[in-house]
């Protein structure tokens, strides 16, 4: 029987061992995929994820129909108070007949645009007073230009009324010249009357106005004087002239804007008049005339 050595026995299993160990240890190519496994079930939800980026903005869709009204809001505050219209002329009105009865008024005399103030008695206590100019027959225009009465008469029946002027407007101006009544009509049927003269203008004339020339005469063509007038009213302008009869000269010599506080004035006039004698006349814007010889002579 052969005898086997043990030692060479043992050194020929280790070398076996690890050239299996060797060949297990490398891997091979793999193999071909296995068939899909069955579905698991569901897993947990997730937390969500961050909100996107916003989307860009749509095309503005058709205006849709009014709505229907809504419900009247409160009234607002009142505005302020407009600025008063220019009075119109007071329309001609129908004048009731006079009665008897006591008023007097400050001028007899005056324009339609003086200042004037009628007085009354004997009405009745508290009585509205209107107060008419009657322009003929039975129509008038109510005094100072109101629209109905002016004044109340006190306790004892009496009044005393002012106004600027008599009023009316233009429109009756016109037709207030000349001897008028004013009437006097309370409500409770009183009625006074008065007359008046409603003229154009007031005319002021002065008796003591005089006018002279400084130098006695004036050069002809050329020449200046010094015309000195005195007695004329305080503030008015007045025109001076030199008048001849031959030919119709009426010649502006000079002119005076306003006489002084004592109704005197100086001025230098010049001419272009020839050698002759006029009447140099100086006439005021209130009424008052001056009159003096003038004489146009060569030195």
């Amino acid at each position: 029987m052969r005898k086997i050595n043990i030692k060479s026995a043992v050194l020929a299993i280790i070398v076996s061992v690890m050239s299996v160990a060797l060949f297990v240890g490398c891997e091979g190519s793999a193999g071909p995929q296995g068939t899909a496994g069955l579905q698991g079930p569901q897993g947990i939800q997730g937390e969500p994820g961050l909100p996107g980026l916003p989307g860009l903005q749509g095309i503005p869709g058709n205006q849709g129909p009014p709505g229907a009204q809504g419900p009247q809001g409160p009234q607002g505050i009142p505005g302020l108070q407009g600025a008063q219209g220019v009075q119109g002329d007071v329309s001609v009105v129908e004048v009731p007949a006079q009665d008897n009865s006591n008023i007097s008024v400050s001028k007899t005399n005056l324009t339609t645009s003086e200042a004037l103030t009628v007085n009354g008695s004997g009405f009745t206590a508290g009585e509205s007073i209107t107060l008419w100019l009657v322009l003929g027959g039975d129509q008038g225009i109510i005094v100072g230009g109101g629209t109905g009465s002016q004044v109340v008469a006190n306790g004892s029946g009496a009044f005393s009324a002012s106004f600027a002027e008599i009023g009316g407007g233009a429109v009756n101006h016109a037709r207030a010249i000349g001897a008028r009544t004013i009437l006097a009509e309370g409500a409770d049927g009183s009625r006074a009357s008065a007359g008046v003269n409603i003229i154009a203008k007031a005319v002021n004339v002065s008796p003591a106005s005089s006018l002279d020339v400084a130098e006695g005469y004036l050069e002809p063509v050329g020449g200046s004087a010094t015309i000195n007038g005195s007695g004329f009213q305080s503030g008015e302008a007045v025109a001076i002239h030199a008048v001849a009869a031959a030919g119709g000269l009426n010649v502006l010599v000079g002119s005076v804007a306003s006489v002084n506080e004592s109704g005197a004035f100086s001025v230098v006039v010049t001419d272009e008049m020839n050698a002759g004698v006029y009447s140099l006349e100086a006439k005021g814007t209130g009424g008052s005339v001056a009159t003096a010889p003038l004489w146009v002579v060569a030195k």
